[in-house]
């Protein structure tokens, strides 16, 4: 099975990878309740959205959901919320019967973004860092090992409050 992309969450300033939630997670806003319709993006995210969280004064906000909508709703904007939209363009390599050319493709990404979307969530988060996004580096600069974790966070959370925060090297 494909691994899936991970939602994040922002820490003391880094990105960190959320690859455990244990706790109330009934209290994230689902498509329904923020007015969205997702489709599934690739293997890789089947819900079609990924969400990206901030710890910020200690309590735990939803600011970001990186969305895959279908054609009729992708120009949506939910109440309370802006719409973010990043057009990408990466230089492949293209085959076919007029033999191979480099070409250019373009690829649109649509973020949500709420200011205050706070979520009472009570349990634990387990974060991963560093956070990989292959557009931050240069290709040539991408090294496998780039990708392995190098410290673990436990946040423990109280109706969306901080209530501790252990890190650890890996």
């Amino acid at each position: 099975m494909t691994a899936q992309i991970p939602d994040t969450c922002i820490l003391y300033g880094r990105i960190w990878d959320i690859v455990d939630m244990e706790g109330n997670v009934e209290v994230i806003p689902t498509n329904q309740i923020l007015g969205i319709s997702t489709v599934t993006e690739s293997t890789a995210n089947w819900s079609g959205r990924i969400d990206h969280y901030l710890i910020f004064h200690d309590c735990l906000y939803l600011h970001k959901i990186h969305v895959n909508m279908p054609n009729e709703f992708k120009d949506l904007i939910p109440r309370r919320a802006r719409r973010e939209v990043i057009t990408r363009t990466e230089r492949m390599m293209l085959t076919d019967d007029k033999g191979t050319r480099e070409i250019f493709q373009d690829y649109r990404i649509t973020n949500v973004i709420f200011d205050d979307l706070l979520v009472h969530f009570t349990g634990i988060l387990v974060l991963n860092y560093p956070h990989y996004d292959p557009w931050d580096y240069p290709q040539i600069a991408f090294q496998e090992e780039d990708m392995e974790y190098s410290e673990k966070a436990v946040v423990t959370l109280q109706s969306g409050r901080v209530v501790n925060v252990e890190i650890q090297d890996i």
